[in-house]
């Protein structure tokens, strides 16, 4: 895959995640009980987002020009892996249900699932800003290699 190929694909994914974050914060205004760490996911969500748009600029620019990357290569691993993680997480959020008592809306988490998505979206954080650089982008696809 070349640079501006993943660049297109890791913009995709940024408009899921930071979708998701919206979601994120119109369920906290809209439900019942939602952890205070609901709003540090949506956070991370955003963090995410602004990792991935500078990812992107790097990949747009002339330092990423000519490299090639293969679907075995970290980064593009980590993309495909994010991407799944965000879409399982917005389908958990689509799954938010009414009290049968009150007719409240609930929070579709517990704070584990939080703590967990939380832990996991940092970890692509941390993989997607150490890729951003350029020592980074060259060492990332050559974790996988050997």
């Amino acid at each position: 895959m070349d640079p501006l190929s993943l660049a297109a694909s890791i913009t995709a994914l940024i408009g899921f995640g930071l979708g998701c974050a919206k979601t994120i914060h119109n369920l906290v205004r809209s439900v019942a009980h939602a952890p205070s760490s609901a709003r540090q996911l949506a956070e991370e969500l955003e963090l995410l987002g602004t990792v991935l748009d500078e990812l992107v600029r790097f990949l747009r620019s002339e330092k990423a020009a000519g490299r090639v990357f293969h679907q075995h290569d970290l980064l593009v691993a980590s993309k495909a892996s994010c991407e799944a993680r965000v879409a399982k997480l917005q389908e958990k959020l689509g799954r938010v249900k009414k009290s049968s008592l009150t007719g409240v809306l609930k929070w579709p988490l517990n704070e584990d699932e939080v703590s967990q998505e939380m832990a996991a979206i940092h970890q692509y954080v941390l993989v997607f800003q150490f890729s951003v650089t350029i020592d980074g982008l060259c060492v990332v696809p050559c974790l996988t290699d050997g």
